[in-house]
C-alpha cells in the first residue's frame, strides 16, 4: 500500500501542488463550458428567430460539441500560456506556501485573461441577440403579448447572467491589471 506518510516532504508538496493545479484546471474548464453554453444559447436565439421552422434539436448537439471542445481548447491555451510565462517559477498564487522554485505555479493569471476575453465575447453576443430579437419580434405578424413576454424573458436572462458574470469579470481585470506586490 501507498501512504502519504511514506513520502518525503518535498514529494508531498509536489503532489499537493499538482492536485491543486488539477482542481484549478477543472474549475476553469467548467466555467468555460458554462459560459460557452450560454453563448450558444444566445446564438441559437438568433438562428431560431431568423428561421423559426428549423428544428432546434439538430443544432443542440453542435452546441454541446462546440462548448466542450471550445472549453478544452481554451484550457489548453491557459495551461500553455502559463507554462511559457512562468516556466516553473512560483507566483503569489501558488497553491502551496513556501514552494521551491522548481515547482509549478498556478494557472490563475492565464485563466483570468482567457475568461475575461470569453466573457467579453459573451457580453457582445448577448447584447446583439437581445437587440436582434427585439427588432425582429416587434414587426407585424407576432402577437403583442407573446413577443413582449419573449423579449422580456430573454432580456432579463441576459441581464442577470451579465450582472452575475461581471463580478467575475471585475475580479479578473483587477488581478490582470493590478498585480500583487511581492
Amino acid at each position: 500500500t501507498f501512504f502519504a506518510g511514506d513520502m518525503s516532504e518535498e514529494t508531498q508538496e509536489k503532489y499537493a501542488n499538482m492536485q491543486c493545479q488539477s482542481n484549478q484546471i477543472f474549475y476553469a474548464f467548467f466555467q468555460l463550458v458554462s459560459l460557452l453554453l450560454n453563448l450558444c444559447l444566445c446564438v441559437d436565439l438568433i438562428f431560431t428567430i431568423y428561421d423559426p421552422f428549423s428544428p432546434a434539436a439538430r443544432r443542440t448537439k453542435f452546441y454541446y460539441a462546440i462548448s466542450g471542445v471550445g472549453a478544452f481548447i481554451l484550457v489548453n491555451v491557459i495551461v500553455g500560456m502559463d507554462s511559457a510565462e512562468n516556466a516553473g517559477t512560483p507566483t503569489p498564487y501558488d497553491c502551496i506556501s513556501n514552494t521551491s522554485p522548481t515547482q509549478f505555479a498556478t494557472i490563475q493569471d492565464s485563466a483570468n485573461l482567457v475568461l475575461a476575453m470569453t466573457l467579453s465575447l459573451y457580453i457582445v453576443v448577448a447584447i446583439y441577440s437581445t437587440v436582434y430579437s427585439y427588432r425582429r419580434l416587434h414587426r407585424p405578424g407576432v402577437s403583442a403579448p407573446v413577443r413582449n413576454l419573449f423579449v422580456k424573458k430573454h432580456f432579463l436572462y441576459v441581464v442577470v447572467f451579465i450582472v452575475i458574470w461581471m463580478i467575475q469579470q471585475s475580479n479578473n481585470y483587477y488581478y490582470l491589471f493590478n498585480p500583487q506586490q511581492e
